[in-house]
């Protein structure tokens, strides 16, 4: 694994951010993402196979979503994002603090959800800003229904794409890695007594955005 993938992907997201041009944004992070798979596989192709992957090989990161709308962001798109950057990793979402997350797995995996992550949630943050200025809402009700559909749908399509590319792309050893690294998480999580939460419930939606947000 010779090739240099994080400042690779660093330099392309950066590009699609500070593009005008949509067709280009989408290019570029398209490109990335593809990279960010391969990656992915590279790095657990080159792993030792003797090795078995245990708690102890398991770090948990804490993260924090800031800015406009970051309640909605942190669940809706970096939650879902980071879980398809590596599949592997197990996220945590804190009720009481709804823009703060967390995740557990091996640091090479973590690396790459915190190179790209971010991207996305600003990404998101910035159609929505766009959308929303195109658009008028009669209440302060109608425009929070329709950003947390375009948020969910927005989130959902990115990960979408990414287990799509990850299909493509893996391989019999990355599966090996991707379950005893998934399941080493687990184990972890379990040590420290963390329990998965319930899917949460949308109650109202908007259409128009949620299309948007694809």
């Amino acid at each position: 694994m010779n090739r240099d993938y994080p400042t690779i992907i660093r330099h392309l997201l950066d590009k699609a951010e500070s593009t005008d041009s949509e067709a280009e944004r989408d290019a570029l992070t398209a490109k990335a993402e593809h990279l960010m798979i391969t990656w992915g596989v590279d790095a657990a192709e080159a792993m030792d196979p003797h090795h078995t992957i245990t708690v102890n090989d398991i770090v948990l990161r804490r993260y924090t979503v800031e800015g406009p709308s970051a309640a909605l962001l942190t669940r809706w798109v970096a939650l879902p994002v980071a879980g398809a950057v590596c599949p592997s990793i197990r996220t945590i979402r804190y009720p009481h603090a709804p823009t703060r997350w967390a995740a557990a797995g091996l640091p090479a995996d973590l690396d790459r959800v915190e190179l790209y992550t971010p991207h996305i949630v600003t990404q998101a943050r910035d159609a929505w800003t766009a959308y929303r200025r195109r658009h008028h809402f009669e209440t302060n009700a109608q425009r929070n229904t329709a950003r947390r559909a375009f948020f969910m749908v927005f989130g959902r399509t990115v990960a979408a794409r990414l287990s799509d590319t990850l299909t493509q792309a893996t391989t019999t050893g990355y599966d090996l890695v991707l379950a005893n690294s998934a399941q080493a998480a687990e184990d972890y999580l379990d040590r420290m007594g963390v329990r998965p939460g319930r899917r949460p419930r949308v109650r109202t939606w908007d259409d128009e955005a949620a299309t948007a947000g694809r």
